[in-house]
């Protein structure tokens, strides 16, 4: 699909409607003088013409998509659903996925590190992990859906990363079965929780992180959780795993209001990780910068996350005051 002709076709399209409902003759007034209409048209093109190069990257990545069905990220190339109107929109737009939580990421792992995706989705971070630990290290990703699944084994071998291990499955407080909610039009928003943009549903195997890992003799270096809601109840799964790896840190999305459908009090999650030595960063990713948050700013934090909207969430980073450098 050639779409930056189908792009000139739309705006020209346009441009003669208008100018139809001109008289040939007329002239027109256009900053402070007259300009006949071929005039006219010379500037428009050249108004559009400024714009797309104002915005030339972006339609680079457009257009790469478009005629490949991958967007490239540095040295990276990630296979996304076209149905995805959300994730891939934003990587298209911005060049990657949530940057400031992808360079989080990548100065924390080591050659060596191990880490774990849980809600892998198509493999964003589970390729960057992969190859910020080299091949003495390990990436164990988690993901159930089964479009994102396909992709994230897609996205996995076209970027060579032999040392990831892909589970198709969900983690929870326990081993089993569940009922996962694919949402419609956002592939990272599939959930256990039910909604009407979440118009299909699959059932998934299930286990929990202190099963999965019992018999993991290695080091668990970051865990991160992006499952839309079910963070609380894998937190639960994996007591056992923060007390064996206690320097391990977690990169959690936090939704206060999906926490509470899920029956966990947002307020307590953050107070049992502070009250236990942990240190809560917020990923700032409009900023690009890191805010610490302390118990008297927890609460607050959820105020101001319900009252925007119901859905609003932050990126956290939970580790020890020693893994953050101080």
């Amino acid at each position: 699909m050639h779409v930056p002709s189908q792009v000139m076709t739309a705006f020209l399209g346009t441009e003669e409607r208008i100018m139809r409902t001109i008289p040939g003759r007329q002239v027109l007034t256009f900053i402070g003088r007259a300009v006949t209409v071929r005039r006219m048209n010379l500037v428009l093109s050249l108004v559009l013409l400024g714009l797309l190069m104002a915005n030339r990257e972006q339609l680079i990545r457009r257009v790469r998509f478009w005629q490949t069905g991958t967007a490239q990220f540095e040295r990276y190339a990630f296979r996304l659903d076209p149905q995805d109107s959300v994730m891939r929109d934003c990587i298209l737009r911005d060049g990657g996925w949530e940057l400031q939580e992808t360079a989080t990421i990548r100065a924390l792992l080591k050659p060596g590190a191990t880490f774990i995706d849980v809600g892998a989705s198509f493999g964003w971070y589970t390729v960057i992990a992969s190859d910020a630990v080299g091949k003495e290290g390990r990436v164990i990703a988690f993901e159930p859906a089964p479009a994102s699944l396909e992709l994230l084994r897609l996205n996995v071998r076209a970027n060579g990363c032999e040392n990831v291990t892909i589970e198709p499955m969900a983690l929870s407080n326990h081993s089993g079965k569940l009922q996962l909610h694919l949402h419609g039009s956002n592939t990272g928003a599939h959930s256990i929780l039910a909604s009407k943009e979440r118009t299909s549903t699959v059932t998934v195997d299930a286990i929990s992180l202190d099963e999965y890992l019992k018999d993991h003799s290695g080091k668990v270096d970051i865990v991160k959780i992006d499952t839309e809601g079910a963070e609380g109840i894998i937190l639960d799964g994996m007591r056992d795993t923060l007390d064996r790896h206690p320097l391990m840190s977690i990169i959690l999305e936090f939704t206060p209001e999906l926490l509470r459908q899920t029956g966990y009090d947002p307020n307590a999650l953050l107070l049992r990780f502070l009250n236990s030595g942990y240190e809560i960063t917020i990923i700032n990713e409009y900023s690009g910068g890191m805010v610490p948050l302390d118990e008297a700013h927890a609460k607050r934090l959820i105020e101001v996350l319900e009252q925007r909207m119901k859905t609003e969430y932050v990126n956290l980073m939970i580790s020890r005051p020693s893994r953050s450098g101080k």
